[in-house]
């Protein structure tokens, strides 16, 4: 059986980013599923749901030389601990730490998950900082996973990539849609369809788009 490590930052992108990955994984391979990530009281149920040994750590987002330091020595610890084969990392923090131990305790298997351009918006010093970050953590890992073509193609003309590194699932995506057991017309009520159609003059000619994001500042 391999043992698989996933490290994230926040427990809530883990059951949303990650999902039923772990599930899915152990139920078409022999897999055993570990989690690192920051903890919430939300977090003993979905390890239960997906069987994975999860270990809670904080892990902050913002630079914290300190904090940083004690943390990455605790996923080097786990890692040795439970003979880790293969480390997945998403977000910024965790890919550096998770990334930073792999080197030091010479994990052989080593993805990224890239899920935005986070320097995108940022300027001088910040920004040469963050992609130097990203480049550093390509360095390390042997794949990359972007969860788009357009970050593929940021990542591409800003040299972040070794060649060969980067790969897209699909058409983009980093845990595609559940449209069995969530986005499911047939699983919600016909009437309270009908009466959200009528409140906003919905017909069952017009072709609909939702969508729901945030706006942030920059």
């Amino acid at each position: 059986m391999k043992n698989v490590l996933e490290i994230i930052n926040l427990a809530s992108s883990a059951r949303n980013f990650i999902g039923t990955q772990f599930s899915f994984l152990q139920e078409n391979g022999d897999y055993r599923m570990h989690l690192i990530c920051s903890p919430d009281d939300k977090m003993d149920a979905y390890t239960k749901q997906m069987n994975i040994v999860y270990h809670p750590l904080k892990l902050n987002r913002q630079l914290s030389p300190i904090a940083d330091i004690k943390a990455m020595t605790e996923i080097c610890k786990y890692i040795k601990k439970n003979n880790i084969e293969v480390v997945i990392a998403h977000q910024a923090k965790a890919r550096l730490l998770a990334m930073l131990a792999c080197f030091f305790t010479r994990v052989p298997y080593r993805v990224v998950f890239a899920h935005g351009v986070l320097y995108e918006t940022m300027h001088g010093l910040k920004r040469w900082l963050v992609k130097m970050n990203d480049k550093l953590v390509s360095m390390l890992a042997d794949r990359v996973v972007c969860v788009s073509k357009y970050v593929a193609e940021m990542r591409e003309k800003d040299h972040i990539d070794a060649a060969g590194k980067r790969v897209i699932l699909g058409k983009g995506s980093c845990n595609g849609i559940d449209a069995v057991n969530k986005f499911n017309p047939a699983l919600y009520n016909e009437d309270k369809i009908a009466s959200i159609k009528a409140k906003h003059g919905i017909t069952d000619d017009d072709f609909v788009i939702g969508f729901v994001g945030r706006l942030v500042k920059d």
